[in-house]
């Protein structure tokens, strides 16, 4: 009798005697519950404006800015732009809905997938619940730009649906869709492997060669082609083997166990204890994965590593985005692992098998309560914790939003509509100097330039604003005047970054020195009176008459 009792009680229990495909109402509830409920808690996305590399790709389609001769994730940077500009123009709540519609698909597919997988629709909803209601994915979901990493995410979920099916059409779908999705993010290149290393029970191991091989193309032409992305110098793509490797992986390890929202501030150095943490944590979920035998959680923390594979190599890069379809992965592991070590723990109880089931699904409900819950709480502190006597969130995303938000509102008001040239002074003596990296203010005036910087970056010099206005035929951020200046209108950048005209000619610079002069900037204010006298000779002589120190 022995002979002939299963070597893992627990692998044949959890391997899948349910059906593969979604079935009946739960099978169309879960995806749909878990989409509906990923875009409640990324509503806010409706609200923001845009980021840096919004702007840029809209210089890019009005011809401001030079498309790059190159095939790398044209279809977000380029043919996505370029074919809803038409249709939403530069008003941003049509292109985040376009985003927040396609989050939604993209944790309904994850549910889909999940089924596919073999857990059940709990699972599947518990899995795309944890994926979709993350406040990390607003990094993704909310810039325009994060529509690449949805995009690919998306398509490769396909592929693999596809892949289940172990057919030629299968495979052909996966083909077509793993290749599409190369052109928006080649990272999840490796992503189509899941199916040969984690296959379904009774079935062979086999490779899929076609998508992996247009994967691979992809990664090749990408290599070949670097210098002439654009985007791929510089030192956030700059590529090593080392140390780093490890942390980056723990850190992003950390990130996805991170289900209650605890852990916002962890982040690059990675603190020892938390690197043990997750080194620990990712081992304990690893064993558990292969002792189980649950096939979900073994093809989820697959994806996940190959997933996250391609981008551990940045030696100056961790960010929350590369980690939204990596975490697809690790959601759908964990809550299936985490049925299987409920049923499982309670297995030489009497009670019977309909009670652990239920066991298993309030806990999994719960955690995804607990998880949107605390998702709702993190993004209302990104967004009201905000810089002493600055009104601009201490979140460096929030606030990079803002900037872009503040600016683009104001000098909407008080633009005029013919074709304009603009100038905007951002004083480098303010003493509500905005330090990027600790979210606060720097009473030490040597560290100034890292608000111009601030300014600077997030609004493209300036390019950004002619991409949003086009009216404006220039447009300068500056910190002295120069000779093209005696024909623009002026705006100074007042300390949250809304701009406030002052007009033109020689009253405008009176008008800059004056303000300033009230703001406690008296050093800031003569310095520019003193520049200004070459355009406009006399005043200083008038600034003196009005009342403001020589």
């Amino acid at each position: 009798m022995s002979k002939l009792r299963p070597k893992q009680p627990a692998a044949r229990a959890a391997s899948p005697a349910r059906p593969a495909l979604p079935a009946g109402a739960g099978g169309v509830l879960a995806p749909v519950a878990a989409a509906l409920l990923a875009m409640w808690l990324h509503r806010g996305a409706l609200n923001v404006f845009f980021t840096t590399d919004d702007l840029i790709l809209f210089e890019r389609v009005q011809g401001i800015a030079p498309h790059p001769a190159t095939l790398w994730r044209v279809i977000p940077g380029r043919l996505w732009f370029e074919a809803l500009m038409p249709v939403f123009g530069t008003a941003p709540t049509g292109w985040h809905a376009v985003n927040l519609v396609l989050h939604g698909a993209v944790t309904a597919l994850v549910a889909v997938w999940a089924r596919r997988l073999g857990t059940s629709n709990v699972v599947a909803f518990a899995a795309a619940a944890l994926f979709g209601v993350t406040a990390r994915a607003r990094t993704a979901v909310w810039p325009v730009t994060g529509v690449g990493e949805m995009l690919a995410a998306a398509l490769v979920l396909v592929a693999l649906i596809a892949l289940e099916r172990d057919s030629k059409r299968g495979g052909a779908i996966a083909a077509v869709a793993q290749g599409v999705a190369m052109f928006c993010k080649e990272t999840l290149a490796l992503a189509p492997l899941v199916a040969w290393l984690a296959p379904a029970e009774g079935r062979p191991r086999r490779l899929p060669v076609l998508p992996l091989a247009l994967g691979l193309a992809v990664w090749v032409y990408v290599a070949f082609a670097r210098s002439s992305t654009g985007s791929l110098g510089g030192e956030a793509y700059a590529l090593g083997l080392g140390p780093h490797v490890v942390t980056h992986l723990l850190t992003y390890a950390v990130w996805s166990l991170d289900l209650l929202h605890l852990f916002g501030a962890v982040a690059e150095p990675l603190p020892a204890a938390w690197a043990i943490g997750g080194a620990v944590a990712l081992a304990v979920l690893v064993l558990g994965a292969w002792k189980s035998g649950v096939r979900a959680a073994r093809a989820g923390l697959w994806f996940w590593l190959l997933a996250l594979l391609p981008v551990l190599p940045l030696e100056n890069a961790v960010y929350d985005h590369y980690l939204y379809a990596p975490r697809l992965g690790f959601a759908i592991a964990f809550a299936a692992l985490l049925e299987a070590l409920v049923r499982g723990a309670a297995a030489s109880a009497p009670a019977p098998n309909a009670l652990r089931a239920r066991a298993a699904t309030a806990l999994l409900l719960t955690l995804v309560f607990l998880h949107f819950a605390t998702a709702g709480m993190f993004l209302a502190a990104a967004e009201g914790s905000r810089i002493e006597r600055v009104n601009l969130p201490r979140d460096g995303f929030q606030r990079r939003l803002e900037v872009v938000r503040n600016a683009v509102v104001t000098l909407e008001r008080q633009l005029p509509a013919g074709e304009t040239r603009i100038v905007i002074y951002d004083t480098p003596e303010s003493r509500l100097v905005l330090s990027v990296r600790e979210g606060g203010l720097v009473g030490d005036t040597t560290r100034a330039a890292v608000r111009q910087r601030l300014f600077d970056a997030v609004l493209d010099e300036g390019r950004g604003l002619r991409a949003l206005f086009p009216q404006l035929s220039s447009v300068r951020l500056a910190t002295t005047v120069e000779p093209e200046d005696s024909t623009a209108l002026v705006f100074i950048a007042n300390a949250d970054c809304r701009l406030l005209s002052c007009g033109k000619g020689a009253d405008a610079h009176l008008q800059v020195a004056k303000l300033w002069a009230q703001s406690g900037m008296a050093d800031a204010a003569r310095r520019h009176l003193a520049e200004a006298e070459a355009l406009h000779p006399g005043l200083v002589a008038r600034s003196a008459e009005a009342g403001l120190a020589p």
